[in-house]
């Protein structure tokens, strides 16, 4: 006989981010992080898959940061 496995209801994912300023600001500007990270996250949710693949691989790349540049895509 297996035991029959629990789980509770909402399991959750943590999703950890170093901000670049500081946490008072950060609070100040956007009040609850938790609530505003759900409130995007949730936003992107909503908004479904695109319809197509091909619709995704025709859209323009964004422009390398200068950084990753240098790190990854400057010539040899």
């Amino acid at each position: 006989m297996h035991a029959a496995l629990a789980y509770p209801v909402g399991m959750r994912e943590t999703v950890t981010f170093s901000p670049k300023c500081s946490k008072s600001l950060s609070r100040a500007k956007f009040g609850n992080l938790s609530e505003k990270l759900n409130e995007l996250v949730e936003h992107e949710l909503s908004l479904g898959p695109p319809p197509d693949w091909r619709e995704v691989l025709s859209r323009s790349a964004p422009p390398a940061s200068r950084e990753a540049y240098e790190l990854c895509l400057r010539p040899e």
